[in-house]
């Protein structure tokens, strides 16, 4: 009797462990290259929005790399523009 309840709560352990390591599912951050819109006259914040979802990175340093390869952004005396890595 003493080995079945043995065996019975190890394998119980055994199936909690494999549930546990399921569902404890690691979810990486990613880094995307975010361009924002700004009125240089009031300096208030037009738009915001995320560049195209292929240029997600796994590392910030991937994607300050992309932006030093863009290089600052022209803009007209009324409004700006800025790109910066976020992460989500």
């Amino acid at each position: 009797m003493n080995k079945t309840t043995a065996s019975v709560l190890a394998l119980g352990l055994l199936l909690s462990m494999c549930t546990h390591a399921r569902a404890a599912q690691v979810v990486r951050s990613r880094w995307v290259i975010v361009l924002t819109l700004i009125d240089l006259s009031t300096g208030k914040k037009l738009e915001e929005r995320k560049l195209d979802p292929r240029l997600q990175f796994d590392d910030l340093r991937e994607c300050k790399s992309v932006l030093s390869l863009v290089g600052p952004i022209a803009s007209s005396n009324h409004f700006g523009a800025v790109l910066t890595c976020r992460k989500v």
